[in-house]
């Protein structure tokens, strides 16, 4: 991979991170009624759990701080899968959006694996909605639309 995709994949996943991390804590603001400190412990606490497993992450608030660098972690190496699919597939960056909806939709079943395998519960009915604008709306598509900007040809 180019130094120009690795670059924007670095940059797409911290976006797609921070945008990510923030509809998540205002979601559980508006939706739970957490203070914004007690809903962005819950949400890195529910992040640490996918390395350190749900009893050991949600056992004390410290755990935030191990989930504030998975979350970026995990949405950087995403971010950087997206970058070698658009330096490969050349349609990916002609078709940002759709890209961004198919690429959200193969991280959000993944992640669903990953998830699950840390013990925590699997997605209510309910919840699937939020968990698809999640990582579609919120993380791949900006990834997507980052990547494509960054590493589109400059024209004079």
């Amino acid at each position: 991979m180019t130094r120009t995709y690795i670059r924007a994949g670095l940059i797409a996943g911290l976006i797609g991170g921070a945008l990510e991390s923030i509809y998540n804590i205002a979601a559980l603001v508006g939706a739970v009624h957490l203070s914004l400190a007690q809903a962005a412990t819950t949400f890195f606490q529910f992040v640490a759990a996918q390395a350190v497993g749900k009893p050991t992450a949600f056992s004390s608030p410290s755990y935030a701080w191990v989930g504030l660098p998975v979350q970026f972690v995990i949405a950087i190496v995403w971010a950087l899968v997206y970058a070698y699919i658009a330096q490969t597939r050349p349609n990916a960056t002609r078709y940002a959006f759709a890209s961004g909806l198919a690429f959200g939709l193969i991280v959000w079943a993944f992640m669903q694996v990953v998830q699950l395998s840390a013990g925590l519960p699997p997605p209510t009915p309910a919840s699937i909605d939020f968990l698809l604008l999640d990582h579609v709306v919120f993380y791949a598509i900006p990834v997507a639309y980052t990547v494509n900007s960054l590493t589109r040809p400059r024209t004079a």
